[in-house]
C-alpha cells in the first residue's frame, strides 16, 4: 500500500514522459528536468520518488492505443490518469475524471500484471500536474509535500470504479450494435 493506505502510485522505468527534447523514459527524470503538462506547458520536476511495489501489489498494464497510449505501458495500481469522457459529465457533472488506473482493469485490455515487485518513478512538482505519457495518455502527479491535492479532484475508489464499469458497458452496447447493424439485424 502506498501513504495512509491508498493504493501505491508511480509510473513504469521506462514509460515514456514529454519533455521539450522529446519523449525520455520516466526512470531517466531528475529534478529540474522539464515536462511537458496540460495546463501549465513545460514545467520543471521538483522531486522525483524512487518505489519498489511490493510483491503483494499488482502493477496495471495498459496496452497500445488504450488511452490515446502509443506503446503499452506499466503504471501502480493506484496511479491517477485523467480522462475526458462525455459519460462522466453525464454521471458526475464533470466531463474529467481523475482515476486510479486500478479502476480500468478489464476495460480497453487494461490488466493487472501477475504480483511481484515492480520499479515506479512518481514526478513532484511545486503544485499537482498532468503530465503526457506514451503520447495522449495523461497522467496525475502531485504537487510537494503529502498534504497537495490534485485538480481535478481524483474521484473515490467507488465511483471511479462505476464509472468505469458504465465506460465498458457504453463499449460493450456499441460493440454489440455495430456487430448487429453490420448482419443488418437491429432490435426493435
Amino acid at each position: 500500500m502506498g501513504q495512509g493506505g491508498l493504493p501505491p502510485v508511480g509510473l513504469g522505468l521506462t514509460t515514456p514522459v514529454a519533455t521539450p527534447t522529446g519523449w525520455r523514459p520516466a526512470g531517466e527524470i531528475a529534478p529540474g528536468d522539464l515536462l511537458f503538462t496540460m495546463d501549465a506547458g513545460a514545467v520543471a520536476v521538483t522531486g522525483v520518488e524512487r518505489i519498489d511495489l511490493a510483491a503483494r501489489v499488482r502493477a496495471v498494464r495498459v496496452p497500445s492505443w488504450a488511452l490515446g497510449n502509443r506503446r503499452g505501458v506499466s503504471l501502480a495500481p493506484g496511479q491517477g490518469i485523467l480522462l475526458h469522457e462525455p459519460l462522466a459529465e453525464e454521471l458526475y457533472a464533470d466531463p474529467f475524471a481523475v482515476l486510479p488506473i486500478g479502476a480500468l482493469v478489464g476495460w480497453r485490455g487494461i490488466v493487472a500484471l501477475p504480483h511481484g515487485a515492480v520499479p515506479m518513478v512518481l514526478p513532484r512538482f511545486r503544485a499537482p500536474q498532468v503530465i503526457y505519457a506514451a503520447r495522449e495518455l495523461l497522467v496525475a502527479c502531485p504537487g510537494e509535500g503529502p498534504a497537495q491535492a490534485l485538480s481535478p479532484v481524483p474521484f473515490p475508489a467507488d465511483q471511479a470504479r462505476h464509472l468505469a464499469l458504465c465506460l465498458m458497458a457504453q463499449d460493450l452496447g456499441t460493440a454489440l450494435a455495430a456487430g448487429q447493424a453490420a448482419a443488418g439485424t437491429m432490435p426493435s
